[in-house]
């Protein structure tokens, strides 16, 4: 990706031209950011059910919201030691809070997702939805780390300060405790943005795209644009946090994104530096679905089936292939050295288990046509209920970075 990413950074700086602008306090509590269509009146939101306040360093407090609701910060509040203190306040019973987030549905399909080993945990941030939620406020300068780390563990929104000392919210609730591997699975590429001290990366993943750029002022508009470059619409990002990212700078990222019009945030602790991320993430693909050659590499996509035979089974049968696979690919390889991309298979598995009927398309005709030839070799066992199945399975090939 050769376009250059920048995130709005709004700041305090932004107003100081304006002639006769009111002046200003010397701090805000709050993360303060301009008016924004991404930013909701305290007044037109629920009343939260609790409001959770992060001091400069890092000091947690809690409290029921006010029954008149006037979005500021409740005057009694009860100090938390740490996250499980601050959750056990919030939710005395924990299991109640699962139930309107579907934890029980989330975590089944984390025993099916095979994408865990890619994507890292994160809370599921989605806009202009109407649930119960906690107001979590912070200030500006805490560790943003800190306030992630309290997002994931209780779920909410962050509250903001706009201009003229007005109070407001992110569109986005954050879900609590959510796994990002295992929500939309069959996303494929995936974008992250890892907020670093100085900068920001976005890479595009399993794909090696990515750019590399400092804190920065721009508009919203600009950021669609970069969204955009990606392909998808709406997109849908994973936010990782890493160290020296102050809690200013992940909000006014949140609101430029929104934006943006993306309407669903994945947001967590970065899983590592961006350097060596794609590749540690190939190398984990291929341990789990793929296969390699001394030039090539085949990572084996999620089949899609009508029938009465298991995925795992046929996966494990067409891992078997994955050498003539990569055979297939690096044939043409030799002669094109910049070729990669993704191979769609279709096959029919009969009752028997063979192989009927094979077609494959993608990356160069003489590839796809040795790919169908060899699943067409290939044995599956019986499907139950004596009927066939139909499976349609993507092959992704890349040249072996050395």
């Amino acid at each position: 990706m050769n376009r250059l990413l920048v995130v709005v950074v709004v700041a305090l700086a932004a107003c100081a031209g304006k002639k006769d602008a009111p002046a200003e306090p010397a701090a805000a509590p709050f993360p303060r950011v301009a008016d924004s269509a991404a930013i909701l009146p305290l007044a037109k939101t629920p009343r939260p059910t609790h409001v959770v306040w992060i001091d400069a360093g890092g000091a947690l407090e809690i409290a029921p919201a006010d029954k008149v609701w006037t979005g500021g910060l409740p005057a009694a509040r009860t100090p938390a030691a740490d996250l499980d203190a601050l959750a056990a306040i919030a939710f005395p019973d924990e299991a109640a809070v699962r139930d309107p987030w579907s934890f029980s549905s989330i975590r089944s399909l984390a025993k099916e997702a095979e994408r865990g080993f890619q994507r890292a945990p994160a809370a599921i941030g989605v806009r202009d939805i109407d649930e119960p939620y906690v107001l979590v406020l912070a200030s500006p300068t805490v560790d943003g780390l800190r306030a992630v780390r309290v997002i994931r563990r209780i779920g909410g929104r962050f509250g903001v300060a706009l201009p003229r000392a007005q109070l407001g919210a992110l569109r986005f609730v954050f879900r609590p405790d959510a796994i990002g591997s295992t929500v939309d699975e069959t996303r494929d590429p995936w974008v992250e943005m890892h907020l670093a001290s100085d900068g920001i990366d976005v890479l595009s993943l399993p794909s090696n795209g990515r750019a590399r750029v400092a804190w920065s002022k721009a508009t919203a508009d600009e950021l669609r644009a970069i969204v955009k470059s990606f392909g998808r619409e709406p997109p849908k990002l994973d936010v990782f946090v890493g160290a020296g990212v102050t809690h200013q700078q992940l909000v006014d990222t949140l609101v430029a994104l929104d934006g943006a019009g993306v309407s669903t945030v994945f947001l967590g602790s970065s899983p590592g530096p961006a350097d060596g991320r794609h590749e540690a993430i190939t190398q984990a693909a291929i341990a789990q679905r793929g296969a390699m050659s001394d030039t090539a590499v085949v990572v084996l996509g999620q089949p899609n089936t009508q029938g009465d035979l298991e995925k795992v089974e046929i996966k494990r049968v067409v891992r078997q292939q994955a050498p003539a696979l990569l055979a297939c690919y690096d044939a043409e390889l030799a002669k094109q050295p910049d070729l990669r991309g993704t191979v769609s298979s279709q096959f029919f598995i009969a009752p028997n288990g063979t192989v009927v009927a094979s077609n494959a398309s993608g990356v160069a005709p003489e590839v796809a046509t040795c790919i169908a030839e060899a699943i067409k070799k290939a044995t599956f066992p019986q499907p139950k209920g004596g009927g066939g199945v139909q499976v349609s399975y993507p092959f992704t090939f890349r040249p072996r970075e050395t």
